[in-house]
This record gives C-alpha cells, sequence and structure tokens, in this order.
C-alpha cells in the first residue's frame, strides 16, 4: 500500500466540482500510472470523509461501491442527488454517459 499515492487520489478527488464526475482510470493516468484504476479505487474504499467518492465512477459511468456506504439508504440517496446534479433523466439511474460529459 502506498500511502503516498492515496494522499494523492485525496487530493485530485478533493478538486473535481459539485456536479462533476471523473473515472479511477482518469484519476490513476493524470497521476502517471495509467493502469492503477483499482488502486485508486482502493485508495477511496478508506479515503477520509472529507474525499468526495461519490464524484468518482468506474469506466462504464457507474456509481460504485455501495457497501462502502454507511448503508444502503444513503447510497440510495446520494446516487439520487447524483442523478439529479449531473443532469441526467428524473428516473433512477445510477449511469452516467461519460462521452457526452468529456
Amino acid at each position: 500500500m502506498d500511502v503516498n499515492f492515496f494522499h494523492k487520489v485525496y487530493a485530485i478527488v478533493r478538486q473535481i466540482p459539485e456536479g462533476k464526475v471523473s473515472t479511477y482510470g482518469a484519476i490513476g493516468k493524470y497521476l502517471g500510472s495509467a493502469k492503477s484504476a483499482r488502486m485508486v479505487g482502493w485508495a477511496l474504499n478508506k479515503c477520509p470523509s472529507d474525499v468526495p467518492a461519490h464524484r468518482v465512477v468506474n469506466q462504464k459511468g457507474l456509481l460504485i461501491g455501495k457497501i462502502h456506504f454507511q448503508g444502503i439508504t444513503l447510497y440510495c440517496i446520494t446516487t439520487l442527488l447524483w442523478t439529479v446534479v449531473c443532469g441526467l433523466s428524473s428516473s433512477f439511474s445510477q449511469k452516467i454517459n461519460l462521452t457526452s460529459k468529456y
């Protein structure tokens, strides 16, 4: 476990503005380690509470990691808010079209 890498991930994720998302892979690539999407995910699994990990999605545009939220209710509320903030349809969808956001 590279603690320094984790802190770099946290610093980047803290810079993601409200209403925007990034991917695990994009963060890894930005850090110079294009194949480190899983390591980014692991870092966010252990992140401090001030890191908005819910703004990081997988390569398919899905908000994942619901077991790491403080319960399924919080996960559902976060996903619903995330859906509204990102301008998706009002249906309860977890997926975001990344090609339209980049």
